[in-house]
């Protein structure tokens, strides 16, 4: 990673996806499925997820959560030990080390939440509310865990992204 050139930070066979850097810059928590098996006569695809994070220094890497479904996003909460990512359409975190897995809301059936993304200080939490009526993004103040929704319309939301303050 110094020298510029290309190198491999894991040796795991498999299929990692989507990454978020630590703030700290020493560690990357990304997604990772199985790679596919041969079955009687045809490829059998992961149906599963693994949250990893792996230390850049060390390359070591190690699971801090396992997914039911095939998870989409990942987000890397700035200044904390804390990531969000989604499983089966519902929002979860977990520590860094793995400790303390819980979901991000109480939303039940017939919804999709995704696409996480941090506030630059962490305390605020943006992401995609799929349901029937359409789009919407849900932004959080963590301290207290108020939501607020912005209808999309009949766009289709994605591609969040905070700006920092100047």
């Amino acid at each position: 990673v110094t020298t510029g050139g290309r190198q491999a930070l894991s040796s795991t066979a498999g299929s990692p996806s989507a990454h978020g850097w630590s703030s700290t810059s020493r560690r990357i928590a990304y997604l990772w499925s199985p790679p596919p098996r041969v079955g009687a006569d045809h490829l059998v695809s992961a149906t599963r997820t693994e949250v990893r994070v792996l230390d850049v220094a060390t390359r070591a890497s190690r699971t801090a959560a396992s997914l039911r479904s095939l998870g989409l996003s990942l987000s890397w909460r700035p200044r904390h030990e804390e990531l969000i990512f989604d499983d089966g359409g519902q929002l979860w975190s977990v520590g860094a080390d793995g400790a303390q897995l819980r979901r991000v809301s109480g939303r039940k059936g017939g919804v999709t939440e995704w696409n996480p993304a941090w506030s630059a200080d962490g305390e605020w939490l943006a992401y995609v509310l799929t349901q029937s009526s359409g789009d919407a993004v849900v932004v959080r103040r963590m301290a207290d865990r108020r939501e607020w929704l912005v209808r999309c319309g009949d766009y289709t939301c994605g591609g969040l992204s905070w700006e920092r303050q100047r």
